[in-house]
C-alpha cells in the first residue's frame, strides 16, 4: 500500500510539472504583460499595516530575444509608503506563472465581486492609459522631477529610465544617491511594465518578497 501511495504521489508531481511546462510553452508575451499589470494593479490595493505593497518588475535585458521564456527574470519587490524597496526576490517564468495562478485565486476570494476577465480588462486599461500620468509625486524621478521612477537599481533606489541612462552616459558609474557601482551594459536595472481577504492575504503578499519564501508556497 505504501509503495502504491508513493507511486501515486510521484505521478501527481510529474503531472503537475507537465502542466507547469505546458503553461510556459503556451503563454504569449501580451498575455504575460497583462498578468504582470494585473498583479501590480491588484496588489497595490493590498497595503499592510506598515503601508507596504508588492510590485512585480522585469529585469532589463532578460526579455530581448526570441528565447525570452528561458531568459526572462521577474522580480517581486516590496515597497514602503515612500516608494523605496525594502526587499526583493527573483523568479523564473515558470515560478512566476505558478505564483500568479495562486495569487489570482487568493485575490479573487478577497474580492468576490470581480471576475478574472473584468480584472484583466481594467488592468490593461490602467496600465496603458492616462492613469500613469496621475501617479503621485512621491513616485517621480528625483533627477528630472517629471517622469515616474520606472527603473529600480540593485541598491533599491529608483529613477526614470531616461535619466539613469543619461547619468551613465555622462560617465557616472555609481548610483546618484548611495554611490553603489552600476553596470555599463544596464543589466543591473529592473523595469516596471507600463503598467488577503484581509490581514492574512496582506501578510502573505508581503512575505513573497523575502528570498527564503518558496514561489509556489501556499499561505
Amino acid at each position: 500500500m505504501v509503495h502504491i501511495r508513493l507511486m501515486g504521489q510521484a505521478t501527481s508531481m510529474v503531472r503537475g510539472r507537465s502542466l507547469e511546462m505546458a503553461r510556459v510553452v503556451s503563454v504569449t508575451w501580451p498575455e504575460f504583460v497583462d498578468m504582470v499589470c494585473d498583479l501590480n494593479t491588484r496588489c497595490r490595493q493590498f497595503v499592510d499595516v506598515n503601508e507596504r505593497y508588492l510590485v512585480f518588475a522585469i529585469k532589463k535585458g532578460t526579455a530581448d530575444s526570441s528565447l525570452w521564456k528561458a531568459t526572462i527574470r521577474i522580480c517581486v519587490l516590496r515597497r514602503n509608503a515612500s516608494g523605496l524597496v525594502e526587499s526583493r526576490r527573483v523568479l523564473t517564468l515558470a515560478q512566476f506563472l505558478t505564483l500568479q495562478k495562486s495569487l489570482v485565486v487568493l485575490l479573487d476570494s478577497a474580492d468576490p465581486e470581480s471576475s478574472c476577465s473584468t480584472v484583466v480588462d481594467v488592468s490593461h486599461e490602467l496600465c496603458n492609459s492616462q492613469y500613469l500620468d496621475s501617479i503621485d509625486n512621491q513616485n517621480e524621478c528625483i533627477i528630472c522631477m517629471e517622469r515616474p521612477s520606472d527603473t529600480i537599481l540593485p541598491c533599491a533606489h529608483s529613477y526614470c529610465l531616461v535619466c539613469i541612462e543619461q547619468w551613465k552616459g555622462y560617465g557616472k558609474a555609481k548610483c546618484p544617491l548611495c554611490r553603489e557601482p552600476l553596470e555599463d551594459d544596464g543589466n543591473d536595472a529592473w523595469v516596471i511594465p507600463e503598467e488577503p481577504d484581509d490581514d492574512a492575504i496582506r501578510r502573505y503578499l508581503m512575505s513573497l518578497a523575502d528570498p527564503s519564501t518558496q514561489a509556489d508556497a501556499a499561505p
